[in-house]
């Protein structure tokens, strides 16, 4: 059966939805049985990752090996017209070009079949410039039966999308063959030849006349672009089949342009190909319809309910339930998570929420957090989003003189090279290992305070459930599992990957960078789980000599946050002790000014905004009814207001909106225009107290977007259902009232967006019959033209 092609993304053409997102997570394994392009029988092979045939990340190289290994992982957004994701495996040559080994290569149709978080095994593809296929094609088409056994079939060729290169000058020379196939015959027409241009524009009209078959089946159309050679024959670049479509039994096209990827001849891919190997990869592709913020307040509403309760209740909660039904990717769905919180500025609480709740509910302390959980997982993207400066502050200087000195510090003897020392590898690795050490362990100061404050409670909870002097360890050993274990050590594993570097380390590099990861996890074990490589034991001394420097080093972690509370605690009680009148004579006015304010919980876009006089100076924000007004009617300290910033106009439809992030909840300002805008955000920013926390090294994948959160978790919810109902109704059986009640309350706002996204599908449906109904009668127009 002939695969139909991609039609161009549809755009939100409604007034429930902001935009269509598209993004594609990516992790590259491993590979196998690759072909060997050294004269040594290895290859040093490294992996590119393209997105609709344009490079977008690179591994690092694997050096002298058939079976490579990188697990590294990288995260996209998508462009509108997305079609194709490929990865090329190749062999890295310090002389001369890299030459490509094979590829991967998923169409938009694949990748939406791919099965979510699970990974396999692809077999690479060989790649010869000559038989390459790649890029789309954008066409236009137009069939009308015109009875009496005849018809019309009308091909405009618009243009075409980086095409493969088919000529020794890095270019092409692209034309199409058109073949449409009726009831009787195959006919072929030909577009004209475009000179030098992988982007050809060609806008050539190709009109058919048709038999059409006896069960009123559309004529077959197959657009074929090919390179035009001067000498010898013309080189295939690809092929399209199009869709004729027909809706509610009126045929007619879409007048927009239409994309279709180009794919190989099907006698092609039949071919037995030579085996130059497989590659294991993880591949998630989402298209998701993201609605306007207001859409998902009911599901930000049992969100945040959850994190008020009681650690205790934690399973009775709309996160209890998420929780409760992620039982794979929890990655994913714990970064949605902590950047929904991260935008409301409860992040902190909703990680001490988890923590509180995993504590308890641990019988043996020896096994806390040693599992992925939902909980470990949230803790690891949020390090990640607020840790980006720390990382830097704590490790890049012993990076860079690693990697400035590019010497070895193997001691492992099976793989010493001929000549080597290995005392003085060992002198060298301990040089490292313990500069490494002394430059986190004195990074107290650069620690953010957000996760001082996550640790400092995780402490303390720790210490609530183990009270006992022989688990007081456990105290040090749970915050060390997660600085060093999962934050200090991956990221001195892959420095580029958490921007400490800009380059891949080479062979030597990384080896040495793999040797202190292990150390460094066996220092954040505190020493007892020892080392599994005998070889590796020398580092021991090193480790034990450190371990009551770790211990110093977390209770400092855990001292500043109590430090810097004492501060606001103070402030607030003198702030307190401050009459309003006080407050603002006290300080000078920064900025005033009339700004509409949102009111929280609004359900309809654009319909609940007040107007309201706002004074800012250096200990706050106040609001007035008019500027005469002697009393503000509220007042938000300095200690509350966190963070400011400019919020899209697609979020609410509105032009110059501000978004205050405040401790307890996030305000949303209206401007009167874009200096006004640019002027109340400056101030804001200047009076906000962790604008620098909060802004740094997003590295996880980029800004908060908590409406694309909320939607892939909406997402994740409906297609838990069946999960869902089956839990409600054990929970049901053991009286677990409460529970079943939440249940009940997520499946019901799941219902509610499920039913919008279905009401905003139906109004696109009718929308696209009236365009080809638009088509058609305009057709019919110029054909009565045309014959006149």
């Amino acid at each position: 059966m002939a695969q139909l092609g991609r039609r161009m993304s549809r755009q939100p053409d409604n007034d429930m939805v902001e935009r269509i997102e598209k993004s594609l997570y990516i992790k590259i394994g491993e590979a196998k049985d690759i072909t060997a392009m050294d004269i040594g029988g290895t290859s040093d092979a490294y992996c590119i990752v393209k997105i609709d045939y344009e490079e977008v990340t690179r591994t690092t190289v694997a050096w002298k090996t058939l079976t490579p290994f990188w697990g590294e992982e990288s995260f996209f957004k998508c462009p509108v017209n997305f079609y194709n994701a490929s990865v090329y495996v190749y062999d890295a040559d310090k002389i001369g070009k890299d030459e490509v080994i094979g590829k991967v290569s998923l169409d938009l149709e694949a990748l939406q079949a791919v099965a979510a978080g699970k990974e396999q095994w692809y077999k690479l593809q060989p790649v010869h410039y000559q038989n390459e296929v790649q890029g789309q094609i954008e066409v236009e088409t137009l069939y009308q039966p015109m009875g009496k056994g005849k018809g019309t079939v009308e091909v405009n060729l618009l243009s075409a999308d980086k095409l493969a290169v088919k000529d020794a000058n890095g270019f092409s020379d692209p034309f199409c063959k058109v073949h449409v196939t009726d009831g009787k015959k195959t006919h072929e027409k030909k577009s004209d030849v475009r000179k030098k241009t992988l982007n050809p524009k060609w806008l050539q009209r190709l009109p058919f006349e048709v038999t059409p078959t006896a069960d009123g089946t559309p004529p077959e159309v197959r657009v074929s672009v090919w390179d035009w050679d001067r000498m010898g024959n013309n080189d295939f670049m690809g092929e399209a089949v199009l869709d004729l479509a027909f809706q509610s039994g009126v045929p007619g096209p879409f007048r927009n342009s239409q994309w279709y990827p180009l794919r190989e001849r099907e006698s092609t891919k039949s071919k037995e190909q030579k085996n130059v190997g497989s590659l294991r990869l993880k591949v998630e592709y989402h298209e998701d319809e993201i609605l306007f913020e207001d859409f998902y307040s009911s599901l930000l509403h049992l969100l945040n309910q959850s994190i008020m309760q009681p650690a205790s209740a934690m399973p009775d909660t709309a996160v209890g339930v998420i929780e409760a039904v992620t039982t794979t990717d929890r990655e994913r769905i714990a970064r949605d998570l902590v950047r929904t919180f991260t935008e409301n500025g409860t992040a902190e609480q909703y990680l001490k929420f988890m923590l509180s709740y995993e504590v308890q509910n641990t019988i043996d302390p020896n096994t806390l957090f040693r599992g992925n959980s939902l909980t470990t997982k949230s803790l690891d993207v949020f390090m990640k989003m607020v840790g980006g400066d720390y990382l830097k502050a704590a490790l890049k200087d012993t990076i860079d003189v690693i990697f400035e000195e590019n010497k070895s510090c193997e001691i492992d003897p099976t793989r010493l090279k001929e000549g080597e020392s290995p005392d003085d590898n060992l002198a060298r690795l301990i040089l490292y290992f313990e500069k490494l050490i002394s430059n986190i362990l004195c990074t107290v100061p650069q620690c953010p305070v957000n996760m001082c404050s996550v640790f400092r409670h995780l402490q303390m909870e720790v210490k609530k459930k183990w009270p006992e002097q022989e688990n007081e360890s456990v105290r040090y050993t749970s915050v060390s599992g997660f600085l060093f274990l999962r934050f200090f050590a991956p990221a001195v594993l892959g420095p580029k990957l958490f921007g400490l570097k800009e380059l891949h380390a080479g062979t030597v590099v990384n080896r040495t960078l793999t040797l202190l990861s292990k150390a460094l996890q066996n220092l954040g074990n505190l020493g007892t789980s020892g080392v599994k490589e005998q070889w590796m034991s020398p580092l021991n001394g090193v480790v034990e000599k450190n371990i009551r420097g770790v211990r110093t080093y977390i209770d400092g972690v855990a001292a500043k946050w109590d430090e810097v509370e004492a501060k606001r605690v103070e402030s607030l009680r003198n702030l307190k002790l401050q009459s309003t009148q006080d407050l603002l004579m006290g300080s000078p006015i920064i900025k005033e000014g009339w700004l509409n304010r949102r009111k929280q919980g609004s359900k309809l876009v654009g319909s609940q905004y007040s107007k309201k006089y706002i004074k800012l100076t250096n200990n706050g924000l106040m609001y007035y009814k008019d500027p005469k007004g002697k009393e503000p009617r509220s007042v938000v300290s300095k200690e509350n207001m966190l963070d400011a910033q400019k919020v899209p106009v697609a979020t609410f439809g509105k032009k110059y909106m501000l978004k205050l992030v405040q401790r307890d909840m996030t305000v949303y300002l209206q401007a009167s225009d874009a200096v006004e805008q640019d002027k109340w955000l400056d101030g804001l920013r200047s009076v906000c107290t962790e604008v620098t926390t909060r802004m740094a090294n997003q590295g996880d994948g980029g800004d908060v977007d908590q409406p694309l959160q909320l939607e892939q978790l909406y997402q994740h919810l409906r297609d838990s259902k069946p999960r869902i109902t089956e839990l409600r109704s054990k929970w049901e059986a053991e009286g677990l009232a409460a529970r079943v009640a939440m249940y009940d309350e997520v499946v019901h706002v799941v219902d509610e967006l499920t039913a919008r996204h279905k009401g905003i599908r139906e109004k696109d449906s009718d929308t696209v019959s009236n365009q080809r109904l638009a088509a058609l009668n305009e057709h019919k127009g110029l054909m009565r033209t045309e014959t006149m």
